[in-house]
Parts: structure tokens; sequence; C-alpha cells
């Protein structure tokens, strides 16, 4: 196991950030929830990167953070990495990020392609935009990011999994997600007057079986392993060395899909 690059203590953060950005991608409007919740997610990462891969954000070329809305973990790589790419449907944000100086950010449609060469990316990083696609918008983007990746590439992507159908939906929706492994839900609402700050139609919530995953995503890559939504199986080891800092690490919430490029699938 590899020291680890995180330093929460030495990070400075979206000083700036609008709370209505802030709002937009976490449902309320504390700078330092947004900041704490960002740390959160990108340690359990960085501790999966270290423990399935062994490698570290600083080492890796061409990073992708799909769907990086306001920056809350982008901000984290940026601080290691020069090589990291944001993308997101929004351009309110992406607008923000660029005027303060984050690079090599753009807004995307809501549907493919992006604007990246085949093979591009070493590492591929996607939270919380997955659990909200419907079946066939999930389709082409899960084909995208399979263009996009180098041969070998890591893609961490969150979902609504397992976790999350047990803790968060009813006895009637868990019936219906574990049955068919896939349940797509409407679950936003939309202002009338702030049409930049609303959610693009067609992305609302969605929820995945662990089968469900391996069965269907596995035609684009290697399923590695999927960290349940709690993440304690990546912290509880000896080797988390952060209590001093995080107290005790909430539930990230969705679970990781931690896979790679399928190499099969590279030369077919």
């Amino acid at each position: 196991m590899n020291k680890l690059d995180f330093n929460l203590e030495k990070f400075v953060g979206l000083r700036d950030i609008p709370k209505e950005y802030i709002n937009y991608v976490c449902g309320h409007t504390s700078y330092e929830e947004f900041i704490l919740s960002g740390a959160e997610v990108f340690l359990i990462f960085e501790l999966a990167l270290n423990k399935y891969f062994n490698k570290k954000f600083s080492s890796l070329d061409n990073i992708l953070d799909f769907g990086c809305g306001a920056g809350r973990l982008i901000q984290f790589l940026l601080e290691l990495n020069t090589n990291v790419y944001g993308c997101d449907v929004n351009s309110t944000l992406i607008n923000y990020l660029k005027k303060i100086g984050y690079a090599n950010l753009y807004k995307n449609n809501f549907i493919p392609p992006l604007k990246y060469e085949s093979n591009f990316f070493q590492f591929i990083q996607s939270f919380s935009v997955f659990s909200h696609l419907a079946e066939n918008d999930e389709c082409i983007w899960l084909e995208e990011l399979f263009r996009i990746g180098s041969p070998g590439c890591i893609y961490f992507i969150t979902i609504h999994g397992e976790w999350v159908i047990q803790n968060i939906l009813s006895k009637d929706e868990q019936s219906i997600a574990k049955t068919d492994g896939f349940l797509f839900k409407n679950v936003h609402t939309r202002s009338s007057w702030n049409k930049k700050m609303n959610f693009p139609d067609g992305y609302e919530c969605s929820f995945h079986t662990t089968d469900y995953i391996y069965k269907n995503w596995s035609k684009y890559f290697d399923i590695i392993d999927i960290i349940p939504g709690d993440g304690s199986q990546l912290y509880q080891d000896s080797y988390f060395k952060y209590q001093n800092i995080f107290k005790k690490i909430r539930p990230m919430g969705q679970d990781l899909v931690i896979a790679k490029k399928n190499n099969k699938a590279v030369n077919s």
C-alpha cells in the first residue's frame, strides 16, 4: 500500500463558490459540507485506486471527471495532477470553473459524442451521473466512455446500487429493481425562472442491481469489484489514517463500480 497523496489539512478549495451552485449538486447550501462530502468521496476513490491498482492520482496520465458539476471532486484532482479534464452538461457551472482558472473543462451535450479523441484517457471517474440516467442513455454513454478510454483504462463509476436499493427504496420498488435489475423513476422538479440551473430532461434517478452491472456493463469493461455505498471495506483497515480529520467517514451512498476497459472488446 503506497502512501496516499490526500491532504485535506492543506487544501484550499472553492472558497467563493455561489451557494446556488452547491445546492444544484448537493441539495443544500453549506460550503463546509460541500468540501467535506467531496473530500470523503475523493478519499474513497484514492483508497480504491491504491488498493486495486497500486496507483496514485498524481502518477496518472489524462484523467477525466465525467459530470464534474461544480467541481466537488475535480478540485482535489487538480491539486495532485495537471493532466485533468472535466465536462458537464451545465454551462453555468463549467463557465464558473473556467473563470476561476480550472483549465481543460468544457460543456458537453446530454447525448454523445464527447469532443475527446479515442483511446485518450488512462482514468475516468463519474460520480452521481449513472445514478440518474435512463437505461438507453446509460448504454450510449457507457459506449462513449469506452471509446475515449485507452487500452486498460480504469473506470470509477458510481451508481444507486444494492446498498441504496435496500436502504432507500420502498418494498414495492425494491421488488421491481431486484426483478428487472434496473429501475428508473422521476424525482426532479424543474424551475421555470432559473432554467440554467435545471437538470436536463431525462436526468432523474436510476437503480441497479449488482447482477445487472456484471451482465450488461461487461460488454465494455472488466468489472473488478463493486464497493457498497457505505465504503467500509476500503477504510476499515489499519492503513486508514485520517480519523483525526474525518472522525467517522459517512456512507458515500452510491455503490462504486471499479472497472477496466475490456481488452477483448478493444481487439474486436
